[in-house]
């Protein structure tokens, strides 16, 4: 009697698991088709509101990763280069506070190192005024675009300014010398391969470099995301070249995400994904980092854990220089260590804290993503 009591259990325990399994199923071919149903309402809704906007525009939201083969993942990760990615750092780690000759020189070594790299350099100077006692000074955010002509961008952000602290000694490496150096070792990295493709010509790598995302003092509307606010207002009122017949498209059309990389470099180094509009994006960055360990080509070295959170929901937003383009409808992948690394505005915010290792395990999988995202050539 036992026997047949626990065989009876198990047979209605599998068929309790079938049917779970088969309403799983069945919630996401409803939940694809509801989601291809709402992005032809979508599209349809944008034709009517903003005039008939051109094809690109629509290539925006239809246009799959196409995921790398593990013979391509082998050739990315096999671009790391410690001393390469270490002579692009150690030029942006001084102190650069906007408006300062140490801002002033690391804004020089950008634009060449990014002008001899094949990208068009625009800038986007103008003056503001810190709260006092602190001088109006002028602020310059750098724009570095592969190809030009093309109507669409994969934007990578970080920003080159450093905090202002009384003592003048403030390199702030994970905030933000090092993303910015990430960026900069990227665009060495894929030369060859993010040009010239054969495949989504209509779209290229674009590279922002903000000025003036630190406070001055204490953090607010008003003084904190100096460069940010002045772009995205720039942009949002200039109509697309691309598109120069819809009067309600601007800069800010072309882009698909913008990717903002933070607070990165620590041994503590761990992303969470922040918005439900670009969560399809960040599950490609996990699924990255779990295919590079799975063929034991990135480290994690000896952690616990992931460096993309696993957790299924958003958790809410953290201030930075993606808020005034997020505000103005621009889709945000935030790439910031959170909880903040424990050097977070302190001076040992340096050099002998950066785990070179962790940001090498990083930089393949951000080198994977945007390859799935471009199309790379092999």
């Amino acid at each position: 009697m036992w026997r047949l009591s626990l065989r009876r259990i198990v047979i209605v325990g599998f068929s309790i698991l079938a049917l779970a399994y088969l309403f799983q199923l069945l919630s996401f071919a409803s939940f694809s088709n509801s989601s291809n149903a709402q992005d032809a309402r979508q599209n349809a809704a944008a034709k009517r509101q903003l005039g008939n906007p051109p094809q690109w525009f629509f290539d925006k939201t239809s246009s799959p990763l196409t995921a790398a083969s593990d013979d391509q993942l082998r050739s990315l990760a096999g671009l790391s280069n410690k001393e390469r990615f270490l002579g692009l750092l150690q030029p942006i780690l001084i102190p650069r506070v906007s408006g300062t000759q140490g801002n002033l020189q690391v804004q020089q070594f950008l634009i060449t190192t990014l002008q001899n790299l094949g990208y068009t350099i625009e800038l986007d100077k103008f003056d503001d005024s810190p709260p006092a006692p602190h001088a109006r000074r002028t602020f310059t955010n750098i724009i570095a675009t592969l190809d030009p002509n093309a109507p669409r961008r994969l934007v990578l952000v970080c920003h080159y300014d450093s905090k202002f602290d009384s003592r003048g000694e403030f390199v702030g490496a994970t905030d933000s010398a090092v993303p910015c150096a990430m960026l900069l070792d990227l665009a060495t990295a894929l030369r060859g391969r993010v040009d010239n493709r054969s495949t989504k010509q209509d779209i290229t790598l674009q590279l922002l470099f903000m000025d003036g995302e630190e406070a001055f003092g204490e953090w607010s509307a008003t003084d904190s995301l100096y460069g940010a606010r002045h772009l995205a207002n720039s942009w949002s009122r200039t109509r697309n070249r691309f598109a120069p017949d819809v009067a309600s498209m601007n800069e800010l059309s072309s882009m698909d995400v913008f990717v903002l990389l933070d607070l990165i470099g620590t041994t503590d180094t761990n992303f969470r994904n922040f918005f439900s509009s670009t969560g399809d994006l960040y599950n490609q960055l996990s699924k990255d980092e779990d295919r590079l360990a799975q063929l034991r080509l990135i480290k994690q070295w000896g952690r616990l854990d992931n460096y993309f959170d696993r957790g299924g929901f958003p958790v809410g937003m953290i201030d930075d220089d993606h808020r005034p383009f997020m505000e103005k409808g621009v889709k945000i992948v935030h790439l910031i260590s959170y909880p903040f690394p424990s050097v977070w505005h302190k001076y040992e915010d340096n050099i002998a804290n950066i785990h070179y290792d962790t940001v090498d395990d990083i930089n393949k999988i951000l080198r994977v993503f945007v390859c799935e995202y471009l199309s790379c050539r092999f």
